[in-house]
């Protein structure tokens, strides 16, 4: 199955990815994935430890994705979701850090299976949106995350009859809007002015401050805030 990754994967997998994703069956360790990945050097690039194995053209992972059998696709896509899962679980018990891959394309892969809301439950801990937080530096993309639920809300109401099951999907709805809410908030009160110092004293990663603007609703605070980014960036450059 692991050859299969690549094309159901919807970004970069690191090596520990990879080794934690492989079947046991197949033994593979840091250097026999090497070896293993020698007939693939064609299509993959990347070293796995810097920079995640990826196609070196998006338009080959779609090629290869079709090439699978609707089965295997439907056996790959459940295995990376059981994975990423276990991931969030295991990091809501031990307090580990979660994969790259999983932080970024957790919420991509459920709504590529258009999952059943239940199955967004793990979105909506303080573990993901910590997790968004620290690989970002702000909460934009979980913000993303956050439109998925809605999204998949709107769906399992329609195909929900049950007065019980419905009650607990407008529950996990009425989290979801708070934490939307919250999100919303945050980045209309953080002024633009803030911006520069923030980021100027490594408060901020440049690239968080830059989702922050891009985040913000109203278009004359987006675009100063987004000035003063560049300023900054200008700033850094003469420096």
């Amino acid at each position: 199955m692991w050859s299969s990754l690549f094309p159901c994967a919807l970004g970069p997998l690191h090596r520990d990815d990879i080794l934690a994703l492989a079947e046991s069956s197949l033994e593979l360790n840091s250097w026999t994935l090497e070896e293993a990945l020698e007939p693939l050097r064609r299509f993959v690039v990347g070293d796995g430890i810097n920079n995640g194995y990826v196609y070196g053209h998006p338009r080959l992972g779609i090629h290869f994705r079709e090439r699978l059998s609707s089965s295997e696709r439907c056996e790959v896509d459940a295995h990376i979701l059981a994975w990423c899962n276990d991931q969030v679980a295991s990091a809501q018990d031990s307090n580990t850090a979660l994969s790259s891959y999983v932080v970024h394309y957790f919420g991509a892969h459920l709504e590529r299976a258009d999952a059943e809301l239940p199955r967004y439950k793990p979105l909506l801990s303080d573990v993901w949106r910590n997790a968004w937080f620290a690989h970002e530096g702000s909460h934009s993309s979980y913000k993303a995350d956050l439109l998925r639920i809605r999204k998949a809300l709107q769906r399992s109401l329609q195909n929900t009859r049950s007065t019980e099951n419905r009650l607990e999907l407008i529950v996990m709805g009425m989290r979801c809007a708070m934490c939307l809410a919250s999100v919303n908030q945050v980045a209309a009160n953080t002024p633009a002015e803030f911006v520069v110092p923030l980021v100027e004293k490594a408060v901020w990663p440049r690239h968080g401050a830059l989702a922050y603007a891009r985040a913000i609703e109203n278009p004359t605070c987006r675009a100063r805030a987004l000035i003063c980014l560049r300023n900054v960036h200008k700033i850094n450059q003469i420096t």
